[in-house]
Formats: C-alpha cells, structure tokens, sequence
C-alpha cells in the first residue's frame, strides 16, 4: 500500500496538450477534445503560454485564447524542439531531509524526468518524521508544475506516492533497464552503463546519504538492477540525483531531436 497517495499528481501522458491539426503560425487552431483534462490539469488560464503537439508530433509553443468545457482555441507562434526525452526516464529518489527534495523535484524536472518515485528505504528518512518536522508534501504537484512550466516541458511529470523498497522493486519490474547509483567495488560507472542501455525506458536509483543496507542491494541485483557509480566521491543525495539526470540526459534527451 503507497505511504502517501494524497500527495501525489496526475501528470504524465494525460497532460500533454494536443493540436487538432498541424497549425500554421500565427493562425488560431483549436485543440484536441482529449486537451481539455490536460489544460486544468496545467491549471491553464487564457492569455498563458504553454507547449502543444500536433499530429505529426512537432511540437509548438501556443497561447491559449479561448478555453471552455467543449473546445478551446490557441495560437502558435514558435516551432521548438521535441522538449521530452527519446526514452522515458524514471528517477527513484530516497527522501532526504528539509527541503532538499523540493530542490530535487524542480531539477529533475528541467532534466527531462517522465516520472519522479519518492521512496523510504533503511537509511533514509522516514515520510512521518519528515512531515513532522516540516509538512512539505502537499506542495510537491506545485512545484513539478511550476519547473515543467517554466522548462516549457510538453507533459507534466507524474509523481509516484512514496513507496517502501519492495515496492520500488516491483516497479522498477516494469522498465526495461534501470540502474542503482551505489559506488560499490567494481561496479561500472553510469556513463559507461548509460552508453549500453538499449531499452525502451529507464530508471535510475538514487539512495539516502546513508548509502543502501546490503540486504537491499542484494534485492535490488536479484532484479536485475545493475548497480553503477557516479565517481571517486561521496555524493550528497540531491548532487547524486543531479548527476545522475544529467549524465541520462546527455545521451538520451537529445536523442527525441536527433531521430527526427
């Protein structure tokens, strides 16, 4: 059962905002019937900005003029670049404390994260004694949505309630590949692992500073998830998660322009 299922958003492929045809510039174009969920779920108002899709896939940055319950209008104005990754990237993050997770949310999103996993696990803080301190977690959908606005990202990132570890496990059952940030002997570094992924999604692992307990490493293996490195040092989380994003990035967020 998730810890924390209030909290969590309804991004994901139900907010991208869809063109009824390809548009011409400048010209008003009405948006698809299935956009109109994904307008209230950006909270869109008319006179805003935001990123949509055509058929064929381009994509468009359109300002919404008309908005209702049957149709509503936009006009584009600028063709831009597939802002969405080739490959769907899922970041499971081990709760940190304070507000660091907040920091986490907003630049997993500029990063081009599809789906961000909070999770608990041996070493990490646990939901209940981070609330207590701090309540923080009813303002997690808020901050997704205001980076994937402001990266004018073309969906809204979907937030996973936070999960304990044998849950993280079945769904990372459910990727293709996925890798776990933990410099053990031996292990190959992430680049390296990245340049030899050849799935279809993927997911990375970022644990607590206190590092894994070598049961849920063992379980992770078990699963095969590849545990990789991130370097001669010791990361903070949040520089971890970071890094991690940014090494995915450079090989796979690109790719959405590259094939076409």
């Amino acid at each position: 059962m998730a810890i924390n299922p209030v909290w969590t958003d309804q991004g994901g492929e139900p907010s991208r905002i869809l063109l009824d045809h390809c548009p011409i510039l400048e010209k008003i174009c009405a948006l698809n019937d299935s956009s109109t969920p994904a307008l209230h779920l950006w909270q869109a108002r008319v006179g805003e900005i935001f990123t949509a899709a055509d058929p064929q896939g381009d994509f468009y940055r359109v300002r919404l003029v008309e908005k209702s319950s049957q149709s509503s209008l936009v006009v584009p104005f600028a063709k831009i670049p597939n802002p969405e990754p080739a490959v769907p990237l899922v970041l499971f993050q081990a709760l940190p404390a304070r507000e660091r997770f907040e920091l986490i949310l907003q630049k997993a999103v500029e990063l081009g994260a599809t789906r961000i996993v909070p999770y608990v696990c041996r070493h990490s803080i646990q939901l209940e004694e981070r609330e207590a301190r701090q309540p923080k977690a009813h303002g997690w959908p808020r901050v997704i949505l205001r980076a994937a606005r402001q990266c004018r990202r073309g969906l809204i990132p979907a937030l996973s309630p936070v999960m304990g570890w044998t849950q993280l496990l079945a769904q990372t059952r459910r990727l293709e590949q996925c890798f776990l940030c933990h410099p053990q002997p031996g292990a190959i570094s992430l680049w390296v692992g990245l340049q030899h992924a050849t799935g279809k999604s993927l997911g990375l692992i970022v644990g607590p500073e206190g590092g894994f307990a070598a049961d849920e490493i063992a379980a992770a293996e078990k699963n095969g998830i590849q545990p990789v490195s991130l370097g001669p040092r010791i990361l903070r989380t949040e520089t971890a998660a970071l890094m991690a994003l940014s090494l995915a990035s450079a090989l796979i967020l690109g790719g959405s322009q590259d094939s076409r």
